[in-house]
Order: structure tokens, then sequence, then C-alpha cells
């Protein structure tokens, strides 16, 4: 009801930013080949160095990266959106019904911001 009042008035940066950013905002990955949300996450990789450990070095290289496991690939891409939005993914997925998204690499640089 709220969003429809506000889209008639043509507020949509009002509408982004009390639906959206202030309420429930998160950032999640998305993979571009298959274009999941569920399938992403951050596979966080632990290596002990072979060399000699010395003052201020650690003794460990820690390598990140984002791995879709649908697709067995990591082109995955960071994006910003509404939490319910993965809820509801995630609810559909339950039920067989995949959803897909598409990324236009533009477009994922301008959204990503810092809070």
């Amino acid at each position: 009801m709220e969003r429809d009042s506000l889209l008639a008035h043509g507020a949509s940066f009002c509408l982004n930013d009390r639906l959206m950013k202030c309420s429930d905002y998160s950032e999640g990955y998305v993979c571009n080949n298959c274009g999941s949300i569920i399938s992403c996450y951050l596979n966080t990789q632990i290596q002990k160095n072979s060399m000699t450990v010395t003052e201020g070095s650690s003794a460990y290289n820690v390598n990140k990266a984002v791995y879709c496991r649908a697709c067995d690939g990591y082109d995955c891409k960071k994006i910003s959106l509404p939490y319910v939005l993965r809820y509801m993914t995630n609810e559909l997925s339950a039920m067989n019904i995949k959803m897909k998204f598409s990324l236009d690499s533009e477009l994922v640089k301008k959204t990503v911001t810092k809070i």
C-alpha cells in the first residue's frame, strides 16, 4: 500500500530509500554464468607459509574468492539487494522454481556502495 502511493507520486528515490536502504538492505553475490544468488558463497582457503616467518609477516596465507556451487565457477559479482528478495528466492527454490538474475557490469559497479 505504501509502495503504491509512493509510486503514484513519482517518488522512486524515496521508495528506494525507505523500503530498501533503511529497511532490509543487504549485500550478496550473484553468479554471472547461472544467475543464481543462493548458490554463491565466499570461499576462504588458509595455507601455511613454507617460508620462514619474519617479524611483521604472517605464518598463513588467506585466499578469499566467491564460488558458485551450481556452475562450479568463480565468476560472481557483489550486488546490493533487499533481504526479502533473498528470502523469496529461497522460498521459491524450495518449491522447485528457479529465479535467474542477469547483470549489467556497469550497473553493478554503481549500485554497490559502502554504508
